[in-house]
């Protein structure tokens, strides 16, 4: 089966960088469900948005900090074509084994924008298989890999008003020097989660459950400096490699009793273990100076690492 559809969107916006923005979709879409065991769906879309933007004439001139906001459009109402690509398949070769996939790709690139993001893109692989009778025992492992990358271009003006060296300072148009110079940043984030359940039932009141979780964030951010006449960078910018690293494993098991039709009692036990690494926080502390003159920060990113056991247990009444 084959569908296409088109849809447009017209929204006003009170909002000081634009009042109004309308977008363009659509999208074909594929499926086959003429095999008993295998289900294939595959999908493209394409947008298109376009906005009527306040402060494309902002700032009185190229020495007026304004004059950056010519030149830079918030990502959420930038114009925008956007490319999206999905895809989904579910096969049952025999009863009680069921495999399951998904792709996903989705690109975003920004229309006449100088500074801000320039584009993205993401890519999304999921994929489980689940086996056995739930009236007896069942086990479902499930992951996922996700590959994320954002382009943006920014300028730095450090000072105001404009010095007699950097005139126009805030013209991002222009040569670059040691006050005013543009650069840019590539993020990128690897990401990938793999999950683990189980459902016995032991007898017909007697349940028992468990799951256990894998997941990882990888980030870093590149850094490059528009260059000076001379042909050297006009700042040194060095790279992040720990940007946003993340690690969280748990473990869950737990036992459902169910007394009666209308009574139920869960007793569970959960382990849970984050690891946070991120350059921007790392050897952060929350004390500064010595002495008297010794002052204190809130302390909220000095210790982002934990480790738990939680014992619970919950009964429910069912009305």
């Amino acid at each position: 089966m084959v569908s296409i559809r088109n849809v447009y969107l017209d929204t006003k916006r009170n909002r000081f960088d634009a009042d109004a923005t309308r977008e363009g979709k659509a999208f074909l879409q594929w499926s086959n469900t003429s095999l008993d065991t295998l289900t294939v769906r595959m999908k493209y879309q394409f947008l298109d948005r376009r906005s009527d933007f306040l402060t494309d004439n902002i700032g009185f001139n190229a020495g007026d900090q304004y004059f950056l906001e010519r030149y830079n459009h918030s990502f959420d109402v930038a114009n925008l074509h956007q490319h999206l690509v999905r895809a989904n398949a579910d096969w049952v070769p025999i009863p009680f084994l069921d495999f399951g996939f998904e792709a996903y790709y989705k690109k975003n690139d920004y229309q006449d924008v100088t500074l801000g993001r320039q584009n993205d893109r993401r890519k999304e692989f999921y994929g489980s298989v689940s086996y056995g009778d739930p009236s007896k025992f069942s086990v479902t492992l499930f992951g996922d890999v996700e590959l994320i990358n954002y382009n943006s271009y920014h300028r730095t003006v450090n000072a105001s008003p404009c010095p007699a060296t950097a005139p126009n300072c805030f013209n991002p148009l222009i040569a670059a020097t040691t006050t005013a110079f543009n650069w840019s940043g590539k993020l990128h984030d690897r990401n990938w989660t793999a999950e683990l359940g189980a459902d016995w039932p032991v007898t017909a009141k007697l349940t028992l459950k468990a799951s256990a979780l894998v997941q990882q964030t990888r980030g870093g951010v590149d850094f490059q400096s528009q260059t000076l006449a001379s042909g050297t960078p006009a700042a040194l910018l060095f790279p992040v490699t720990a940007y946003d690293n993340t690690r969280h494993q748990s473990i869950s098991p737990r036992a459902v009793y169910r007394f009666t039709t209308k009574v139920e009692l869960t007793a569970g036990y959960a382990y849970e273990k984050y690891v946070y690494s991120d350059d921007q926080t790392n050897g952060y502390q929350y004390t500064i100076g010595t002495g008297t003159s010794t002052s204190y920060l809130s302390g909220i990113y000095a210790f982002p690492n934990y480790r738990t056991h939680i014992g619970y247990g919950t009964m429910r009444y069912l009305f």
